[in-house]
This record gives structure tokens, sequence and C-alpha cells, in this order.
């Protein structure tokens, strides 16, 4: 390995814990705001189904990113490719999963369970989704391309949430989402079929 090259697999553990942190401020935000996250977090089938509806946009999405030669994708998936992918490469499917999920329920719980409406009870329902989806893609800034996918995709998670009324569909989503991507992405060779 040469020494540019990030050694594979650094940032998984942390990542998982980084993610299961995010419960925990999900938490205590939830308690400082008043926001009732546990009230929106009931599981049924008919909301785990949804939520695997809603992970299916974001995932063509992201079949239509590997095969675009629009500039900005391209650029996108170069950096993806040199930088971000090679940290999660030799991770095992088990780490992945972990992080996934974690991901899912994490994000999920602080974005569209607490932060979400908390700003729509000082402004709108539909303002809060905008607002907190567009704080959701700047905290994903890889690019400017990716940190925008990332808000839209964040509109649709917190739309989903406010017309359902519940969690459940959101994280379900993201973690089917991220799951999908991961081994997706990992398992392409750079720049392979595109």
């Amino acid at each position: 390995m040469s020494s540019d090259t990030p050694p594979t697999g650094t940032v998984v553990k942390p990542a998982i814990l980084f993610e299961t942190a995010l419960i925990l401020v999900a938490a205590l935000l939830d308690r400082v705001l008043e926001t009732r996250v546990g009230a929106r977090l009931h599981p049924d089938l008919p909301l785990v189904l949804l939520g695997m509806a809603v992970a299916a946009p974001p995932l063509v999405f992201l079949l239509w990113i590997l095969r675009s030669a629009w500039r900005p994708l391209a650029e996108l998936r170069e950096v993806m490719d040199t930088t971000v992918l090679p940290l999660f490469r030799g991770a095992t499917p088990a780490e992945l999963v972990a992080l996934a999920v974690a991901a899912g329920v994490g994000e999920e719980l602080l974005f569209r369970g607490v932060l979400q409406p908390a700003v729509a009870g000082w402004t709108t329902p539909w303002v809060g989704v905008a607002i907190v989806a567009a704080l959701f893609g700047a905290v994903h800034w890889v690019t400017r391309v990716y940190a925008l996918v990332a808000a839209v995709v964040g509109a649709l998670f917190g739309a989903i949430v406010l017309v359902s009324g519940s969690v459940i569909p959101a994280i379900v989503a993201h973690a089917l989402y991220d799951m999908v991507a991961l081994g997706v992405l990992l398992r392409a060779e750079p720049g392979a079929g595109r």
C-alpha cells in the first residue's frame, strides 16, 4: 500500500460508534426540546413496508449516478472511489450492516425524529422538512453535488415522516439505502462499468 493510499476499513468501527452515539444525542435533545420522538416510534408492518418502498427512489438515483456521464456526477464518483470508499474496504458484511442500521436509526432519530418537529414547532411542518433537509445535506458534504443529493433524500425522508406520523419509515429507508449502496459501491471496481 502506498503512503498516499488510506488504510482499508479505518473508519468502520468509529463510524458505527459515532452513529450509535447520535441515538443518545437524539434522546437528550428530545428531552430538552420535548419533541416526544418515542410517540412516533411504533413499528408495524405497513410502516416498515413503506420505508422499504421509500428507499427505492434514492437507490434508482444511485444507479443513475453510477452510469451518468454528467461531469459533476463523474467528479462525485471520483471522490467516492479515491477518498471515501477506501476507508470502508475490508469491512466485513456484518460491520457494513451494523453501520447502515446505526446510521438509519441514529441519523433519523436526530434529524427527522427530533430536529424536524422542533423546527416545525417554530415555523411550519413543511418549512421544518426543508430546513432539516438542508441541514442534513450540509452535514453530508463530500462534494456540493453529494450535499444536494443528501438534502433531497433528507426532504423525501422528512416528507414521509410528516405524512405517516412515524419515524419508522425513514429509519427503514435510510438503513436499507445505506446497506445496498455500501454493498454496490464496495463491490464495484473504481471506474468499472461506468
